[in-house]
């Protein structure tokens, strides 16, 4: 029961990390195209903090996040394991 749990938490971690590598490619056209233009306005701003934060998410999870997080032995006893998935 449980590892067919672990199991569709990583399926489900998988297809979101895909989407979010997606919508990533967009935001970075986005920048791309339009950074000369807006790059003194506040949202512009905002819209490259996300970029930022979107950067090091995608480093730490190359280094190893992900398989920490869906690994079912640090679990034990968390009570927040529902908010993060």
């Amino acid at each position: 029961m449980m590892r067919s749990k672990v199991e569709a938490l990583e399926e489900r971690s998988k297809s979101s990390l895909v989407q979010l590598h997606t919508e990533r490619a967009i935001l970075e056209r986005m920048v791309y195209k339009n950074k000369n233009q807006h790059r003194r306005c506040s949202y512009f701003q905002y819209l490259l903090k996300v970029r930022r934060d979107l950067r090091l998410l995608q480093s730490a999870k190359s280094g190893g996040l992900n398989e920490f997080l869906l690994s079912s032995d640090n679990w034990q006893g968390s009570p927040n394991r529902e908010l993060i998935f």
